[in-house]
């Protein structure tokens, strides 16, 4: 097989800061193990590459086949969601603290 026969996938994967990456980690990789279509070697890299600003991001980077690139994609996308939530991950969404200040009468702002 040469390079041109394969294709990297990259995906990112966020969870709340709240949730333990310990956890999260293992079930990342065991859906890659789990995964005919993923090629060993190049081995897959699944590791914390980002705090974000309303999530921890884990970089879920493999490599398959050319032609299984885009089925391979779009059922690991599936997959790693479903197995984050069963595995009592978070998916977070953006969030936003907004503080608002009241101006007393007759004192500049």
């Amino acid at each position: 097989m040469t390079d041109k026969d394969i294709r990297r996938l990259d995906e990112s994967y966020g969870i709340a800061y709240g949730d333990d990456i310990d956890a999260a980690l293992p079930i990342l990789n065991q859906i890659a193990a789990d995964e005919p279509r993923i090629l060993e070697d190049p081995a897959p890299l699944i590791k914390v590459d980002q705090l974000g600003d309303s999530s921890v991001n884990i970089l879920f980077r493999v490599w398959t086949a050319r032609t299984d690139w885009w089925a391979t994609k779009l059922d690991l996308i599936q997959r790693c969601k479903d197995g984050l939530e069963k595995g009592g991950i978070t998916t977070p969404f953006p969030q936003r603290d907004v503080h608002l200040y009241r101006e007393e009468a007759g004192k500049p702002g």
